[in-house]
């Protein structure tokens, strides 16, 4: 999925979480891929 945070510009999920992170000061290591649901 992408999303698009009113800028114009789309970014997946993992860029939006990194971005956040990166935002608060926290470690990527505490990002966790999950299998999609059925």
């Amino acid at each position: 999925e992408s999303y698009n945070i009113g800028s114009g510009i789309e970014k997946t999920n993992i860029a939006v979480a990194k971005q956040t992170f990166n935002a608060l000061g926290k470690n990527h290591s505490h990002i966790e891929f999950v299998q999609d649901r059925p």
